[in-house]
């Protein structure tokens, strides 16, 4: 999947093999390449996305040679169906099997690769379904973050860390901290309990990281930063009733006495104070300040909850009751 003297046809051709006419083996750190001659660009899978971007950004021209793998996230953006987006000016499609792409799945196990396509086909089809955007990094944590509320064991997780990392881009530092508390939760997390008549809650990344982690300032930041970061992507209507702020506590010893979690959702709670905290270190975003028309503005208590509730919405969580938040 490298670019050589054997398969480029071009005067000047991007690689990360270092071979005689290679103009580059760190492509993106020389943009003069891409806007003043007509590249061959045959980037490893991880930064097909990538490279598509900096094509479109920087408006180069360039022939792309990538492998035919529906299942890789930069395909409905390159072939959509019904349609052949501006920015493309022609293609040519070989047949699957040829010896562009065996090189690289002859990296893996068959039984790996199989197991990579698939979680990355449920998470296209999780995206579709949601109606949001594949390639966006903050898909992959709902989508993560659905999965957990499924119970998801940790290989689950490190399955789709691989695949991610094998069909797709680099995450962003912030996102790949996120995968990784995912992960530790599904590690760390023991089902607690419950009364025969409160339904078994999996929302771990708010509840489980209380009882796991009650002091740990950063793991609560980014547990309640992670879901005020996701309201945003429907326009979705709440029950007060639903999110009101009698939290029950979820043990079988004590469902009955109605005693109220750390996650309080009071004016002065910790939890409000931990947000404003959240706000100073994250860059100002819509993905991460949905609710608010300006970003240093105070957030109120009702605001707050729609937030959370959002995030269960979108994720699939539905039958959200007061003890889960």
């Amino acid at each position: 999947m490298f670019a050589d003297e054997s398969n480029a046809k071009c005067e000047t051709f991007v690689s990360r093999s270092p071979s005689r006419g290679a103009a580059a083996i760190d492509a993106f750190s020389s943009p003069h390449l891409w806007r003043s001659t007509l590249l061959w660009c045959v980037p490893p899978p991880y930064l097909l996305c990538q490279t598509l971007a900096w094509l479109r950004g920087n408006r180069a021209k360039a022939i792309l040679g990538l492998p035919y793998w529906t299942s890789h996230p930069i395909f409905p953006s390159l072939f959509p169906p019904n349609y052949t987006p501006p920015f493309v000016k022609d293609y040519l499609m070989f047949a699957e099997g040829m010896h562009v792409i065996n090189p690289i799945e002859g990296a893996r196990a068959p039984n790996t690769i199989r197991a990579y396509k698939g979680c990355m086909k449920k998470l296209l089809d999780f995206a579709k379904e949601r109606r949001i955007d594949p390639l966006c990094p903050e898909s992959l944590l709902i989508f993560s973050l659905r999965r957990l509320e499924e119970g998801r064991s940790l290989s689950s997780f490190k399955i789709l860390s691989s695949s991610i990392s094998f069909f797709s881009d680099p995450v962003s530092p912030f996102v790949s901290h996120m995968l990784s508390l995912f992960a530790d939760f599904a590690r760390r997390c023991s089902l607690v309990s419950h009364h025969k008549n409160i339904p078994v809650s999996h929302v771990h990344a708010l509840v489980h990281c209380a009882s796991l982690s009650p002091r740990d300032t950063n793991r609560l930041r980014a547990g309640l930063g992670t879901a005020l970061s996701f309201g945003a992507l429907d326009d979705l209507t709440w029950s007060k009733s639903l999110l009101k702020i009698s939290i029950r506590k979820a043990k079988n010893d004590q469902a009955s006495e109605g005693r109220e979690t750390f996650l309080s959702i009071e004016e002065d709670s910790e939890s409000l104070s931990l947000y404003d905290a959240y706000t100073q270190q994250v860059p100002r975003s819509e993905w991460v300040f949905p609710s608010l028309s300006h970003p240093s503005a105070h957030i109120s208590t009702d605001q707050f909850r729609k937030d959370l509730y959002s995030l269960c919405e979108v994720a699939g969580i539905e039958r959200v009751t007061p003890h889960q938040l």
